[in-house]
């Protein structure tokens, strides 16, 4: 008898994402005999259930199997909601993704944060591998085509668990040990799977916080500096009213306005002058971050003051060179006169080719 393969389908009325799995069974059964869950105790079987979520709109995600000589003949079922897992740890996905409609031109295949290595597109098929090797926890798999000149996806999130372990609880242990000891290893297991837990204001939150701000300390405040020192102005308009004797020539604008009102010396003239000015959305996004920073960084401060011993002069003192330049940087008086950030209403060349600007 032929070895059954699994597949899941996800779609949209656009395109077709196929994933394959011929270890499934395998996986399935190790799974069952090393998280020891039994069928009679319903609480056992959601260790080797999975979350399946789309966020984009008209997914369909459906689950199917097919033997091994026949690939093509498996049959769906109904849509999704409370599955066994299908992705695990360690294990081979081939899988293809066709388009559904003519004028479809498939683009790329993003696990995760980055575009998978071991993925080809072409006009009509993408197709390739994926392994999630020790990478446990959930992951957005996002699917991106063109259609009609402009960019759409097929993006959904999905789990993928551990057939050695119940990462849920298990994992959740393991890294509240490496905490106590290594608070910041923690944040290298936030790779290409993301663990869902629990976000606040703690003191491990605020230690993450520290260990990626340290690493991008030194750019952020050279961006910050080379800003300063050279900022983008824009071109702006300021309106002022003048009367005839005190205006220095007369605009061919106001002409026929003078000649109606040449006989009342006390008419105002409107009068616009055009001027750089520093107070732009970026330079006020730069603010605004200086600021959040600086924020952040005094509770994060006070947080690594509590732990690190009184003796420790070296950590003291970078801590507090680190207070210091955020402060000058946040109170310099280039800021005077730029306003408050109230969000970018659209893209900005500047933020993102400008030096300085783009680093920020």
């Amino acid at each position: 008898m032929s070895e059954l393969i699994e597949h899941l389908q996800v779609r949209n009325e656009d395109v077709t994402l196929v994933f394959t799995c011929p270890n499934y069974q395998k996986r399935i059964r190790e799974c069952v005999d090393n998280l020891l869950i039994i069928s009679d105790k319903p609480d056992t079987l959601l260790r080797k259930q999975s979350f399946y979520g789309q966020f984009s709109e008209g997914v369909q995600i459906r689950k199917g199997t097919s033997f091994a000589d026949n690939a093509d003949g498996w049959t769906a079922e109904t849509e999704i909601h409370d599955w066994d897992a299908f992705f695990f740890e360690n294990t081979d996905y081939p899988l293809h993704a066709n388009i559904n409609r003519q004028g479809i031109k498939l683009l790329r295949l993003t696990i995760g944060k980055e575009q998978n290595q071991h993925i080809a597109a072409e006009d009509d098929l993408v197709f390739g591998s994926v392994n999630f090797r020790n990478q446990v926890g959930r992951t957005d798999i996002r699917l991106v085509y063109q259609k009609d000149g402009v960019e759409h996806s097929l993006a959904f999130t999905t789990e993928v668990l551990s057939y050695k372990m119940d990462y849920r609880t298990d994992m959740r242990n393991v890294i509240r040990d490496i905490e106590e000891e290594f608070a910041m290893l923690s944040y290298s297991f936030l790779k290409d799977t993301y663990l869902t837990f629990r976000t606040s204001d703690s003191d491990s939150t605020d230690l993450i916080w520290w260990q990626i701000f340290r690493d991008c300390y030194q750019k952020i405040t050279t961006a910050a500096r080379q800003i300063i020192h050279n900022p983008k102005r824009r071109l702006q308009t300021t309106v002022r009213y003048e009367r005839a004797e005190r205006m220095p020539y007369m605009p061919a604008s106001l002409e026929n306005e003078y000649e109606e009102f040449k006989d009342t010396p006390s008419h105002l003239y409107r009068m616009e002058d055009m001027y750089l000015s520093k107070d732009t959305v970026e330079n006020r996004f730069l603010k605004y971050a200086l600021w959040n920073i600086l924020d952040r960084f005094k509770r994060v401060y006070q947080n690594i003051t509590k732990v690190v011993k009184a003796d420790n002069i070296d950590i003291h003192r970078q801590l507090e060179q680190m207070d210091n330049e955020l402060h000058a940087l946040a109170n310099d008086r280039f800021f005077r006169g730029i306003g408050t950030f109230k969000g970018l209403s659209q893209d900005s060349l500047v933020m993102k080719q400008a030096a300085g600007y783009r680093d920020v």
